[in-house]
C-alpha cells in the first residue's frame, strides 16, 4: 500500500512539474529534494542507524510542500479558466430596406431603442 502512495505522489510531481501553472519558485523544491538525497553533505549529521532517515523525511517534506502548494495554484488555473469562454465575435448590421427597394433608405431602425448608439442617437 506503502509503495502505491509512493507511486502516486512520484506522478504528481511530474505531472506539476509540467503544468504551465505551477510557478518556477516552486518547481526548486522537487530539484533540491533531489540534490539533498544525492549529495553527501548533510545537514544533519548521519549516525550509522539513521542515516537515511534524515534524507527521507527532507525529501518526503519538500515534496508534500510542493505538492500542495502545487495543486493549489493547479486548481486556481482551472478555476479561472473555466469562467471563461471563448468565442469570436461578428457585428451584423442590417440595412432598412424602403417600400421603393432602396436599401440606403435613413431613418431609425424600429427593432433598436431610441437610446442605442446604432441609430446615431444620444
Amino acid at each position: 500500500m506503502a509503495f502505491l502512495f509512493f507511486l502516486r505522489r512520484i506522478f504528481s510531481v511530474g505531472y506539476l512539474m509540467s503544468h504551465a501553472a505551477v510557478p518556477r519558485r516552486l518547481k526548486a523544491l522537487p530539484v533540491i529534494a533531489l540534490l539533498y538525497l544525492i549529495l553527501p553533505r548533510d545537514l544533519i549529521i548521519d549516525f550509522h542507524p539513521f542515516g537515511v532517515m534524515d534524507d527521507l523525511i527532507v525529501v518526503a517534506v519538500l515534496l508534500t510542500i510542493f505538492i500542495n502548494k502545487g495543486f493549489g495554484y493547479v486548481s486556481h488555473y482551472d478555476k479561472d479558466k473555466g469562467n471563461a469562454i471563448d468565442a469570436d465575435f461578428q457585428v451584423l448590421t442590417r440595412q432598412r430596406e424602403s417600400s421603393t427597394g432602396d436599401s440606403s433608405a435613413s431613418g431609425p431602425d424600429p427593432d433598436v431603442p431610441a437610446d442605442d448608439t446604432r441609430n446615431g442617437n444620444l
